[in-house]
């Protein structure tokens, strides 16, 4: 049996759309099996560059499938087509 697709949300502490996200990936995670990782943005200055003001962003198996915004729709699309490929 595969390992499940690693899910991991870029964020900064006191991000309340960031909260959120990791929240609704919570919630995700009744529905289908992956890795959650939440990695500080503002912990790396390349990561806090490259990111700036478009946290929280969502990736699912390496791909970037939600920035700024919360997709859930996205993200569900992503880690549903990640789980089957596995």
């Amino acid at each position: 049996m595969s390992a499940p697709p690693e899910v991991v949300l870029y964020a900064r502490r006191g991000c309340a759309p960031c909260d959120r996200a990791l929240d609704a990936l919570r919630r995700l995670r009744r529905e289908a099996d992956f890795a959650l990782r939440v990695v500080d943005v503002d912990g790396d200055p390349a990561l806090a560059a490259r990111y700036g003001e478009a946290v929280p962003v969502v990736a699912v198996a390496g791909a970037e499938v939600s920035a700024g915004r919360f997709d859930r729709a996205a993200v569900r699309r992503a880690i549903f087509g990640a789980t089957l490929d596995v």
